[in-house]
């Protein structure tokens, strides 16, 4: 089983007031772009691979809430969410009470331009590789998102505060594969609203 960790509660204090994962982008809150890349992946890879891929959903949100069920992904409300993303990598962890088989990827809801055909490549390519993480990437440098064997449980339950799964990554690239995107525009993410100013 690959459980598809989609983190969707971040407080956006850097998007002048508003939700970033409410904000429009091409006709669509950038949160329900996020989820229809990973359930495209979930129904592909069930179809051409016979992988079975479980989305859960970690948020603080009750539209995100709603949505998620309706798209048969499994809800994780994460109540504190001024406690960082690492508290949602806890909870996903947890919900996921995974087997020593399984893997956990966890994506982000700020990259609108994320292309599930090169999720999907990345997480083959991982699983077939004997390797314990892996990543999108662009040039080399890593993003989002990242896929661990259970191994790494424990150093991913030990985050603290806003520090992600890329801190595990780069502490074992002996251990990380990395599959290219074909632009950097797939692993943009938006942290300021557009056109605001800021740096």
């Amino acid at each position: 089983m690959i459980y598809y960790i989609l983190l969707a509660s971040g407080l956006s204090r850097r998007f002048q007031g508003e939700n970033k994962l409410f904000y429009q982008v091409e006709g669509l809150p950038m949160y329900r772009r996020a989820l229809s890349c990973a359930c495209r992946v979930r129904e592909e890879l069930k179809a051409e691979r016979e992988w079975d891929v479980q989305i859960l959903v970690v948020t603080a949100y009750e539209e995100i809430i709603r949505e998620a069920e309706k798209a048969s992904s499994l809800v994780v409300v994460n109540r504190e969410p001024e406690e960082g993303i690492s508290l949602s990598v806890r909870l996903g962890i947890q919900a996921a009470e995974p087997d020593k088989e399984d893997w956990l990827l966890f994506s982000v809801c700020d990259q609108p331009w994320l292309i599930a055909d090169e999720v999907k490549a990345m997480m083959i390519r991982t699983v077939l590789s004997g390797k314990g993480i892996g990543a999108l990437a662009f040039q080399g440098e890593p993003g989002n998102p990242v896929m661990f064997r259970v191994s790494y449980c424990r150093e991913l339950w030990d985050l603290q505060g806003d520090r992600g799964g890329k801190s595990v990554l780069k502490k074992h690239r002996e251990d990380v594969i990395l599959t290219e995107a074909v632009s950097s525009r797939s692993l943009t993410d938006i942290d300021t609203k557009p056109g605001d100013g800021s740096p």
